[in-house]
C-alpha cells in the first residue's frame, strides 16, 4: 500500500446544511493520523485546501443550482491535488466536505489513470446514487452530482470535460437505499448497476462486493472509494445532514473495509459529509475512524484469507477452475437488459444457427424423461466433443394454479478434456428466449418471405419472447393474440404496447389467424388437443409449433400435418413428443438442420404450409450456454461459486479438509 497523505477538503458548498466544513478537523481530533500511525501506515497531513479569494465567473441555466462557482472552484483545486499524490506514488485520503468534493476527487484519479495507462474503477458507498447533473437536479445541491460527473453523463456544461469518463461496469453503487426518479431513469440508461440495501439483505456484504473487486483485480485496475457517512445507519452514525434509515450496520460496514484492504486494490479514498455539528459528543468521527482503520489493515485476528485476481478471497486460493462463474436469475436479467432483448434475440438465433450449421458434431439423444401424471421432469444432455452441456427443465401445467412457474429449469456448461464445469446458469428465463430464438431462426428459412403478421395462439409466459423474436429475426410488425383466458391475453398485450408491434387482441382462434402468414401455437394443457384445424389454416402459411413437449400432447390437427412440409429438430424425439406423435412412424420429415446447411429444401413452394414441429432439443439449450458464457465476459453478471475442491495436491483431499481446521483436524 502507498504511503497516506491527508488532505483536508472543507467543502460545504454542495449542499444547505451548514457544518461539513469542519468535517477534516473533527478527522484530525478523532485520532484520524495515531490510528494511521499504529498500523504502521504514518500519514503526511497537507492541511486544508482552500478556495481562492476570487471565484470564477459562471452562468447557471438551472437557476435552481446553489454556489456554482464555489463548487467548481473546489473541483479544480482537488483535482490537481489529488493527480498530484497519485503521480508522487501516495493514497490521498480526502477528509471531507460535503460529498461535491468528489467532483474533484475522482477527477485527479482519472487524470492519475489515463496518465498512467490504468482503467480508473469507482466504489461508492452511500445511501444516494448521486446520478443527478446540474440539468436535473431539482434541489441545486451539487453534491448530488459526482457519479453522473464521473460517467460521463451530458448536462455538466459549468465544469471542465471529466478525463477518460468511468465506463458503467466499472462503477459500483454500494449500499444504495435512495434514488430519486430522475436518477432511476438515467441510470437505467447509463446501464449503471445498482448494488442496494434490498440486494445485500438477500445476498449478504461479501458476495457483490467481491465480484466487483475481483473485476478491478483482474483489469489491474485503480481503485477509489468513496465513503459517504450516510452509507452507515444512521443509528450509529447520526453527523449527516442526508439520513436514510436502513444503513450498513457496524460489523457490515467494517467487513467491507477489511475485504476492501485484503483486496490491496484501494488507491485513492474519500470520508465525506461528516457534519459534526450534528454529532454526538465524537461517536460519527471515531466511527469513521475506525473504518479508515479497517481500510489500512486493522483486524480483530489475522486471517488466512488473501485475495487473489483469479478467485477473490479464499482459505486456500482456489485455481481459476475451481470458481464456476454463476448466472442467477438477476445477473439474467440485468444481461439481457444490458444487451437489449432485441438485440439478445437475433445474436441467439445466429449462434444456435451456427451450432444447427455443425449439427453432425453433436452427440444427440432425446431427453432423459420422468413423467407423471401432473408433470415430467428431464435431462437434456449434448457434447460437441470439446464441451459439453445438459439442462435440467420441468413441465409442470398445474403449478398456474399454485402461482408457479409452468416450466423452470436450469443450465451446466462444462470442459470436456478436464470435467470441469465452466457456467452454471438459470435457465427459465434463457429457455423461454432460446426457444424463441429457435422458433425465429426457423421461420427464417421456412415462413414466407413477405410475411408480417403472426398469430399467437397461446398467450402465456412465452409468448412475448416470441413476438419479439419474429419482428428483430423476421421482421413481423403485427402480431393477433388469443387465448382461452382472456386475462393472459390482456397481460401479454399490456407486455407488447409500446415495442412497434401492432398488437391486435382477438376473441377467438379463428379471427386471430386472419391474414396472419405465421402461426405459433403455445400452449400448456398437457393432453391431446386440437388448437387448430384443417379447414382453419390456408395455403402458404408457417406454423411454429412450439406448446408439444410430452406423448400425449399436441395442438394440430392431424389432417394439417397430412398436407404439410413437415421440420424437426431432432426427428427420434419429435416423434415421441411433438405433433408427429399423430402420425406413422415412417411419416417422411426433415431435419431443420438439413435444410440452414443446404442438404434439404426449405420451403418448395408459394402455397405450400410449413410446419416447425419444435419441441425443443439440448443443442439449442447449449448453444443458449455457450451465448451466455461469452457474453458473461467483461461484465460483473454473474457470481463465482467455489464449486470444485482444488487441493495442492489433488491426491490429499483430507489433507485439504484438515488444514481448513486451525487445529490440524485432529483426531
Amino acid at each position: 500500500m502507498n504511503p497516506p497523505v491527508l488532505i483536508g477538503a472543507p467543502v460545504d458548498s454542495g449542499q444547505r446544511q451548514p457544518g461539513c466544513l469542519m468535517g477534516p478537523a473533527a478527522y484530525r481530533v478523532a485520532g484520524l493520523s495515531a490510528t494511521l500511525a499504529a498500523l504502521g501506515h504514518p500519514a503526511r497531513d497537507r492541511g486544508d485546501l482552500a478556495l481562492p479569494a476570487t471565484l470564477p465567473a459562471c452562468a447557471a441555466s438551472n437557476p435552481a443550482l446553489d454556489q456554482l462557482p464555489a463548487t467548481l472552484a473546489w473541483t479544480a483545486i482537488i483535482r490537481a491535488a489529488v493527480a498530484e499524490e497519485l503521480a508522487a506514488g501516495h493514497l490521498p485520503i480526502l477528509l471531507g466536505g460535503d460529498h461535491a468534493l468528489a467532483l474533484g476527487s475522482v477527477a485527479g484519479a482519472a487524470d492519475y489513470a489515463a496518465q498512467a495507462g490504468r482503467p480508473l474503477f469507482l466504489l461508492w458507498l452511500d445511501a444516494h446514487s448521486d446520478f443527478h447533473t446540474p440539468q436535473s437536479t431539482v434541489s441545486g445541491n451539487l453534491h448530488g452530482t459526482p457519479v453522473a460527473y464521473a460517467a460521463g453523463r451530458a448536462g455538466f456544461d459549468p465544469f471542465p470535460p471529466f478525463p477518460a469518463p468511468v465506463p458503467p461496469e466499472r462503477i459500483c453503487l454500494f449500499g444504495i437505499r435512495s434514488v430519486d426518479p430522475a436518477e432511476r431513469v438515467a441510470l437505467a440508461e447509463a446501464d449503471v448497476a445498482v448494488t442496494d440495501m434490498r440486494t445485500l439483505d438477500e445476498h449478504g456484504i461479501a458476495a457483490p462486493l467481491r465480484a466487483f473487486l475481483t473485476r478491478v483485480a483482474q483489469a489491474g485496475g485503480m481503485l477509489h472509494v468513496s465513503l459517504d457517512v450516510d452509507f452507515l445507519d444512521p443509528g450509529i452514525a447520526p453527523a449527516v445532514g442526508t439520513t436514510v434509515p436502513g444503513g450498513a450496520t457496524f460489523r457490515e460496514a467494517h467487513l467491507v473495509c477489511e475485504m476492501i484492504h485484503e483486496s490491496g486494490l484501494m488507491t485513492s479514498l474519500d470520508l465525506v459529509e461528516l457534519n459534526p455539528f450534528l454529532d454526538e459528543r465524537g461517536r460519527t468521527a471515531r466511527l469513521m475512524v475506525d473504518l479508515v482503520g479497517s481500510l489500512m489493515g486493522r483486524t480483530v485476528f489475522d486471517r488466512p484469507t488473501p485475495f487473489s485476481p483469479e478467485g477473490g478471497f479464499s482459505m486456500s486460493q482456489p485455481s481459476h477452475n475451481a470458481l464456476v462463474p454463476f448466472v442467477s436469475v438477476e445477473n439474467m436479467m440485468r444481461l439481457v437488459l444490458h444487451v437489449g432483448i432485441e438485440p439478445m434475440m437475433v445474436e441467439l438465433a445466429d449462434a444456435i444457427e451456427a451450432d444447427f450449421r455443425r449439427w453432425p458434431a453433436f452427440d444427440k439423444t432425446p431427453r432423459v424423461a420422468s413423467h407423471s401424471d401432473i408433470g415430467v421432469i428431464e435431462l437434456m444432455p449434448t457434447s460437441d466433443g470439446q464441451q459439453y452441456g445438459f439442462k435440467y427443465v420441468n413441465g409442470h401445467p398445474g403449478n398456474m394454479r399454485q402461482g408457479l412457474q409452468t416450466v423452470t429449469a436450469f443450465g451446466v456448461l462444462a470442459d470436456v478434456p478436464t470435467g470441469y464445469p465452466l457456467l452454471i446458469s438459470e435457465m427459465t428465463l434463457l429457455t423461454a428466449l432460446r426457444t424463441a430464438a429457435t422458433s425465429a431462426m426457423a421461420a427464417k428459412w421456412l415462413a414466407p418471405r413477405d410475411a408480417r403478421a403472426m398469430a399467437m395462439i397461446g398467450n402465456g409466459a412465452q409468448a412475448e419472447f416470441q413476438a419479439l423474436a419474429m419482428k428483430a429475426v423476421c421482421g413481423i410488425t403485427e402480431v393477433r393474440l388469443y387465448d382461452i383466458d382472456s386475462a393472459a391475453t390482456r397481460k401479454c398485450a399490456a407486455n407488447l404496447a409500446g415495442r412497434g408491434l401492432r398488437v391486435v387482441s382477438c376473441a377467438t382462434a379463428e379471427d386471430a389467424i386472419l391474414s396472419a402468414q405465421i402461426l405459433t401455437t403455445c400452449t400448456a394443457d398437457k393432453q391431446y388437443a386440437t388448437i387448430l384445424t384443417d379447414n382453419m389454416v390456408g395455403g402458404g402459411v408457417h406454423i411454429n409449433a412450439v406448446g408439444g413437449d410430452c406423448p400425449g400432447k399436441t395442438e394440430l390437427h392431424r389432417d394439417i400435418l397430412l398436407r404439410a412440409g413437415i421440420f424437426t429438430e431432432y426427428t427420434p424425439q419429435t416423434r415421441i413428443e411433438g405433433e408427429i406423435q399423430q402420425l406413422a412412424a415412417d411419416h417422411p420429415v426433415t431435419e431443420l438442420w438439413q435444410v440452414i446447411s443446404g442438404a434439404a429444401e426449405g420451403r418448395s413452394s408459394a402455397g405450400q404450409v410449413t410446419l416447425f414441429d419444435s419441441v425443443g432439443f439440448a443443442i439449442e439449450d447449449f448453444s443458449a450456454l455457450r451465448y451466455i458464457h461469452a457474453r458473461l465476459q467483461g461484465t460483473g453478471f454473474h457470481q463465482d461459486l467455489d464449486m470444485i475442491a482444488d487441493p495442492d495436491d489433488p491426491r490429499d483431499l483430507f489433507g485439504m479438509l484438515c488444514r481448513a481446521d486451525g487445529a490440524g483436524c485432529a483426531a
